[in-house]
């Protein structure tokens, strides 16, 4: 009889394992998906503003927006140029005031396109707010985390590269610096690593979309890298889930793969037959990114200019 119970308690344990080991890989797989959908939905957007249907672009990023946890500044911003295209003042306000509580200046309020909506009451409404929304930002990001991404960013720019333009407020003794400062590459990635396994990936949401592209720029220096390859996975699945864009991961991992040869989401390799679009094509819509349509290539594949998602006003 005991020998009975315990088999009904390690299959009812070993069932239940199996069933939240099957929720937690259904649930990622959902996570991802809903991040790709919304990629897949700001392409069509960006395609209708190629088209000047900034109405249907609107529509377009709204739907995209309404299943995800956070929108990407970027998106925001071409959302609320559709909606003052379309004298949508008030829909334009919503974006532009959650562009500020997500750490953007607005600076590109300055443009032309924007007169009309400086004119309105809602633009007098939304700088009634910016400093409340400027204590949101700073309240909502990893400020400790944030900080640490500026430093290496400055050891990646100014140390290592000699970015005289680069201005950073740190002071690094000489003794620490090694006579070969592009042995510092491999220290910050392998620096950031820890970061991301104890704070999380240094998305937008996370850090600010500042600190974001400081990040990204960590990464395509040491990722694009044969040595740092086993980080790839850690960066793919940043794609999945919205926190690392995926023109950000394409620069990083074309440059990898180039240097073996191999192309997987650009015409780089020059070989424009249908066979090798087509691999192009499902390669890119596998994490997100536009149709080869949406680019313009010339020089046998060597240049690819994008099309879609320019406001040409």
């Amino acid at each position: 009889m005991k020998i009975v119970l315990k088999l009904k308690m390690y299959l009812m344990k070993k069932t239940s394992y199996l069933i939240l080991l099957f929720l937690l890989t259904n649930l990622g797989n959902l996570f991802g998906q809903e991040y790709l959908t919304y990629y897949e939905r700001c392409n069509a957007a960006d395609e209708q503003i190629y088209l000047k249907n900034y109405a249907v672009a609107l529509e377009k990023f709204e739907l995209a927006f309404k299943d995800v946890s956070y929108v990407h500044n970027e998106q925001y911003v071409k959302a609320s140029k559709c909606a003052i295209l379309i004298q949508r003042y008030d829909k334009a306000y919503t974006y532009i005031c959650q562009l500020r509580k997500q750490g953007d200046s607005n600076r590109f309020l300055d443009k032309k396109m924007f007169k009309s909506f400086k004119k309105s009451d809602w633009y007098q409404k939304y700088k009634d707010n910016v400093l409340s929304y400027d204590k949101i930002f700073q309240a909502s990001i990893h400020q400790k985390y944030a900080y640490l991404i500026d430093s290496l960013h400055y050891i990646d720019q100014y140390i290592i590269r000699k970015n005289k333009k680069y201005k950073g407020k740190y002071i690094i003794p000489k003794e620490k610096i090694p006579e070969n400062v592009w042995d510092l590459d491999q220290s910050n990635i392998e620096i950031l690593v820890k970061l991301i396994q104890e704070y999380g990936f240094p998305s937008e949401q996370l850090v600010g979309v500042h600190r974001y592209k400081q990040a990204v720029v960590i990464l395509l220096h040491n990722l694009r890298l044969h040595p740092n390859e086993k980080y790839h996975e850690i960066a793919l699945n940043a794609v999945k889930t919205g926190e690392y864009l995926p023109e950000n991961y394409l620069l990083m991992y074309e440059q990898y793969s180039n240097n073996n040869g191999i192309t997987y989401y650009t015409t780089w390799d020059k070989d424009l037959s249908a066979k090798n679009l087509a691999r192009l094509e499902s390669n890119r819509k596998q994490i997100g990114l536009k149709p080869l349509k949406a680019y313009s290539i010339k020089n046998r594949g060597l240049k690819m200019r994008i099309k879609w998602g320019i406001f040409r006003r």
